[in-house]
């Protein structure tokens, strides 16, 4: 389905006070969400970081004027709140663009890696070689453990029958 692009402007709230985000070569949809090309907004150099902070991140975008954003995760997908400026909006709130008025090639952004430059980035940037299969195996289990440990009995393995609790906890 070929869609026509066009340039659409946003309301957003940030960190800094309210803006008018301006975004070039999106889809046309006269209903319904936006999405968003995170790639597309990386190669007009804005900061995006998706992954929800329940897992480690920080889910927010940065632009170069110093604007923060929120990011809402709303079923593992990552949100940002916006919506129609009104005209008074359009005047009165600095206008920031996310993407660029050049036609983005998602391919120029292909790669693979050689897994020889892989392991050499990752020795280089102090990534931790990923952990052995049962390692992991292992990790899960004691993290599961601790989470289940807040509301009901652990079972200890060693024991006769399996099933005689090790300790018992109430909820915290």
């Amino acid at each position: 389905m070929d869609l026509p692009l066009c340039t659409v402007a946003g309301f957003l709230k940030t960190s800094a006070g309210p803006i008018i985000g301006i975004f070039h070569n999106y889809a046309y949809i006269e209903e319904g969400d936006t999405v968003h090309s995170v790639n597309q907004m990386r190669a007009h150099g804005i900061y995006v970081d998706d992954c929800p902070s329940k897992l480690g991140g920080k889910q927010y975008i940065a632009t170069a004027e110093g604007f923060t954003i929120p990011l809402i995760i709303c079923k593992g997908l990552a949100h940002m709140e916006l919506c129609p400026p009104t005209d008074a909006e359009m005047t009165m709130y600095p206008h920031v663009t996310f993407t660029s008025e050049q036609l983005l090639n998602p391919q120029d952004h292909d790669y693979v890696y050689k897994i020889f430059e892989f392991k050499a980035l990752m020795r280089v940037q102090g990534y931790p070689e990923m952990p052995r299969s049962t390692d992991m195996i292992l990790a899960r289990r004691i993290r599961n453990a601790v989470l289940v440990a807040q509301r009901l009995v652990i079972f200890d393995d060693d024991s006769d029958d399996g099933m005689e609790p090790c300790v018992e906890t109430s909820d915290v």
